[in-house]
């Protein structure tokens, strides 16, 4: 299925939410390093959602159990938040793009 749009997630900093450096999702630390977190089928499209994560919280989360789920955790909540907001029930879905 194709992808028809990529989500970022990330946490908010000072710098321009277009650009290429982000807040490290975990630690808030700034970096260009991001992976490819899951591809969510939804409503017959394909979304993509991307995680910045600097190397160092990449390392512990391979490495940490527990905090690898908390991680997990916090980003399934963040798409399920994003996803609740696209419902064509949705007064505005004007964020979604589809």
């Amino acid at each position: 299925m194709k992808i028809l749009m990529n989500v970022y997630l990330f946490y908010d900093t000072h710098l321009p939410e277009k650009g290429w450096l982000q807040g490290c999702y975990q630690c808030d630390s700034i970096t260009s390093r991001t992976i490819n977190y899951k591809n969510v089928n939804y409503n017959d499209k394909t979304i993509k959602f991307i995680v910045y994560i600097c190397n160092t919280c990449k390392k512990k989360l391979k490495t940490d159990t527990e905090k690898n789920f908390i991680f997990s955790n916090k980003c399934d909540r963040y798409i399920s938040e994003y996803l609740k907001s696209c419902r064509p029930e949705t007064p505005d879905p004007s964020g979604c793009f589809f």
